[in-house]
């Protein structure tokens, strides 16, 4: 139970993380009061200690730290945030940082006995071993036969996946190839997050596959949470013998400072009819279309904004070009500009910002996404059909209906409830 006085998880929710074999979150930051904030574009978040024994008191066995804050303040942060896990009782996976913490799998068996590994992956973003270790686990060449390996030995294999586009909907396309090859390299389940909102499901093969649970409880350093990011859901795989053979989806929703089962403030019809349609648009012959307005929409929002953040720095008329080089680089790394009011307009390093767009996968694959289409290198499959379906999916995301009480489509869908 939590500790006596805090109410963060509701008891339903809590007695379900209690009951089962084996329960695992995406732990998102550092404990606090370690380390120093690292040169990296966005927010830089630390947990207070009390987060860890809270986990565990509702009933978590283990963390996953493959994420883009875990490295946040450094070394030495994410090292004593390790030490804080495990004088909990957690187990962890996700890092890299040899020789004490190699990288790993979390494996436990389970009472039937069966072997479970589970992988925690997450995109380039600053702070990964993309570059070498110490860093978060990097879904980079050497995840695959990792997965592979795991599934030779006779393990149920899920890998955990931090990536996407934030605050959208739907996964890019790139994103659902990439997915998909992790079930082909042996994972039995995948599961997505780092988008902050629910995306969808689909059933690839003789897997399932969660693009985004969005948050569980993610206090947003700048205040206010976003109504959108106020609810979503949790997974529960059921084993038997050596396959997972059922899926349930348990939604819950943010009320005050409790996380609750959806249908207190929200309509969980509704909500649930939502998730099925994005399930239904992933799975589609029009999904690559849809795909395109998404990127292009979110090129306009916030891309632009943040290349147009780096024109005045462009070359001036008779300049050599060693000079300007040497003083745009500097000023696009220190500028204290605001600049634009899009995806990054919070950023205060439009170079680092920048230098992040063309690392990370999901943004440089929307960014090459948006510019083939406006370009026409790549043919458009836009319609106004997709142009409709993207703007609806967008409304309820904000709105939390339908626009003009407009009822969703009764698509078919894989059985996972």
């Amino acid at each position: 139970m939590p500790p006596r006085g805090i109410r963060t998880i509701h008891e339903k929710l809590a007695s379900r993380i209690r009951n089962a074999s084996f329960s695992v979150a995406n732990f998102e930051s550092a404990i606090e009061r370690h380390g120093r904030p690292q040169p990296k574009d966005g927010p830089h978040i630390a947990s207070g200690k009390a987060a860890l024994p809270l986990l565990r008191a509702v009933g978590f066995d283990a963390v996953l730290l493959a994420n883009n804050h875990i490295m946040d303040f450094g070394v030495d942060a994410m090292l004593a945030t390790v030490r804080e896990i495990q004088a909990c009782g957690l187990a962890f996976g996700g890092i890299d940082a040899p020789p004490d913490y190699p990288a790993a799998p979390v494996t436990t068996i389970l009472p039937g006995g069966q072997r479970v590994s589970i992988f925690s992956f997450c995109e380039r973003e600053f702070g990964t071993n993309a570059l070498g270790p110490p860093g978060a686990c990097w879904l980079g060449p050497e995840a695959e036969p990792q997965i592979s390996e795991a599934k030779r030995r006779g393990d149920v294999v899920i890998v955990n996946s931090h990536g996407g586009n934030e605050l959208v909907p739907l996964p890019s396309l790139q994103r659902r190839a990439q997915l998909r090859r992790l079930v082909e390299a042996g994972a039995d389940l995948v599961i997505g997050h780092h988008t902050h909102v629910p995306q969808g499901w689909e059933q690839w093969r003789h897997s399932f596959i969660f693009y985004s649970l969005g948050d569980f409880y993610f206090q947003d350093p700048g205040g206010a949470l976003d109504f959108k990011r106020q609810w979503s859901f949790m997974v529960r795989a059921t084993l038997e013998a050596d396959r997972i053979n059922r899926i349930d989806v348990i939604p819950f929703e943010r009320v005050g400072d409790e996380v609750v089962p959806l249908g207190a403030v929200r309509d969980a019809d509704s909500h649930m009819a939502y998730l099925q349609r994005l399930s239904a648009a992933i799975a589609s012959d029009e999904f690559p279309a849809c795909w395109q307005q998404l990127a292009v929409d979110l090129m306009l929002e916030g891309y632009l904004p943040l290349f147009r953040g780096l024109l005045p720095h462009l070359k001036p008329p008779g300049a050599s070009f060693r000079a300007w080089l040497k003083g745009a680089v500097k000023s696009s790394l220190n500028s204290l500009d605001y600049f634009g009011s899009g995806r990054f307009s919070s950023f205060r390093k439009p170079g680092l910002a920048l230098l992040n767009t063309m690392s990370c996968e999901s943004h440089r694959w929307t960014v090459e996404t948006a510019l083939s289409v406006l370009s026409g290198e790549a043919p458009d499959l836009r319609t106004p059909k997709t142009r409709r379906e993207i703007s609806e999916l967008r409304y309820f995301q904000n709105m939390g209906k339908w626009p003009d009480a407009k009822s969703p489509r009764p698509d078919e869908l894989p059985q996972c409830r």
